[in-house]
């Protein structure tokens, strides 16, 4: 599933950390151009130190290394090195650094210093710097010259270890990984409280959808307070529960409608049906045919009933008489019409319910309710089934659960059960139920303030369940 939240930490998180590898990386750069321009800057005054250092007296080349910056081209274990070529490519001078070992030469060098990266003979990394020049010719010396070399140009190549470059780099490397660590935790913390803070008015506006249901359409959202972007969408959904709510109301009205107008020719057909098989005037065929009307025209008084309360109850207009009832005393007395019923059908029935248990709740219409479950279960258990009601009370609370025992139902068909009209042939069998004693169910409990449900516990045991607050 994607979440708005994770892609926009993702994205934030990402950008930031491009930035910041962009940003180090630049860093780095620029320091490292830094070092190595001073570097280098450090590499030519040695080798214009050497330069000049070197003269030619009495046809030969000689240095003066008294300088303390230039005697550390002499100690043996030295990381400078130089060698100076004659044009022939013939060594006029070496440091005594370089043991046995050369200096590359430059073929091609000029008066201008050159630089380059090289392995120096130990085997570490280091820069070079080699440039042609003419030596200066001094006066007569009583020193030995070092090199015969004649007055011509010559080549000189000084090289030094990069340690006072890549040591710096490395240290600024470190630092600047430990940075981005800590920036990068930092950012999450940061981004996650952020994210979550500016998304908090969408999770209000789904908060405020999830609890919207046929029985709450007039609720609407509060655009006052949503912030620009989600303003359209807001006013968006309150046109549309706007219409909803309207077509709702016509259904409701057009429900309560048909039932109202259907009870008066229902009622005078039963009325004939009864007339006619209390003083029959035909054979038995008439006479059976007006049991049949009676038995059809009870059954659509039943739905007319049932729809005119339910539509009632949907639309708020149903009147609520609350009193302190005993629920084993009611239950007794509605299982009462049914209990022959569920011994033709060979039903075990079981009764757990506590003897002061009350309830402050509309006699009749609890008793409607209970009806219509009690009638469900002895209905639809299988025969030779177990149904059990039970009640239990809890924190003040009460629950009374009815459980039957049933025949080819799944966890697929519970969202359905308070369907109006909704049957399901292999676990409801043809009976003269029209299929709205559990929506009417429903719709009663929600009128009087309790919470019903259903669920399937063991693959064959379906409980309906109920949840009220206890009389005080």
């Amino acid at each position: 599933m994607k979440s708005i939240q994770m892609r926009l930490m993702v994205g934030l998180l990402g950008s930031s950390l491009l930035i910041l590898g962009i940003g180090a990386a630049v860093i780095h750069l620029a320091m490292r151009a830094l070092l190595f321009r001073e570097f280098d800057a450090t590499l030519r005054a040695k080798a214009m130190a050497l330069a000049a250092a070197t003269d030619v007296k009495n046809g030969g080349i000689e240095f003066d290394l008294a300088d303390e910056l230039l005697l550390e081209f002499s100690r043996p274990h030295s990381k400078e090195y130089f060698q100076l070529w004659d044009s022939n490519a013939r060594t006029l001078a070496r440091s005594a650094s370089l043991g046995t070992k050369d200096l590359a030469r430059l073929s091609d060098a000029t008066e201008s210093p050159r630089f380059w990266n090289v392995k120096l003979p130990d085997g570490r990394p280091g820069r070079a710097v080699g440039f042609q020049f003419t030596p200066e010719v001094s006066g007569p010396t009583e020193q030995s010259p070092s090199v015969a070399a004649p007055n011509t140009d010559v080549t000189l190549v000084v090289a030094c270890s990069l340690r006072d470059v890549t040591h710096p780099l490395e240290a600024l490397s470190n630092a600047l990984l430990l940075a981005a660590a800590i920036v990068l935790v930092g950012m999450i913390i940061i981004v996650r409280l952020v994210v979550s803070r500016g998304l908090v008015p969408l999770a209000a506006v789904a908060d405020h959808a999830a609890h919207i249901d046929a029985s709450s359409l007039g609720r609407r959202f509060d655009t006052e307070s949503l912030p620009i972007e989600l303003l359209p969408i807001g006013r968006r959904l309150n046109d549309l529960l706007a219409r909803l709510e309207r077509s709702f109301e016509r259904e409701r009205r057009f429900t309560a409608d048909a039932a109202h107008e259907l009870r008066t020719p229902i009622a005078e057909l039963r009325s004939l049906a009864e007339v006619a098989l209390k003083w029959p005037e035909g054979n038995e065929t008439t006479t059976q045919s007006f049991r049949e009307v009676l038995e059809i025209t009870q059954k659509m008084e039943s739905i007319a009933a049932g729809l005119l309360t339910l539509a009632r109850c949907e639309a708020g207009k149903q009147t609520v008489n609350r009193e302190t009832i005993v629920v084993r005393d009611l239950v007794n007395e509605v299982w009462r019409p049914l209990a022959g019923e569920a011994r033709r059908r060979q039903l075990q029935a079981t009764f757990d319910l506590p003897a002061d248990a009350r309830l402050l709740t509309d006699r009749g219409l609890f008793g409607l309710l209970l009806a219509n479950l009690f009638s469900n279960a002895v209905e639809y258990t299988r025969v030779g089934g177990e149904v059990r009601i039970r009640g239990e009370r809890h924190d003040g609370q009460f629950r009374l659960s009815v459980a039957n025992t049933v025949d080819g139902f799944g966890p697929d068909d519970l969202p359905h059960l308070f369907e109006r009209f909704w049957r399901k042939d292999a676990s409801r069998p043809s009976s003269e139920h029209a299929g709205l004693g559990l929506a009417l169910a429903k719709a009663l409990a929600e009128l009087l303030g309790m919470k019903i449900g259903a669920e399937l516990v063991q693959r064959d045991t379906l409980i309906f369940s109920m949840d009220a607050a206890l009389a005080g």
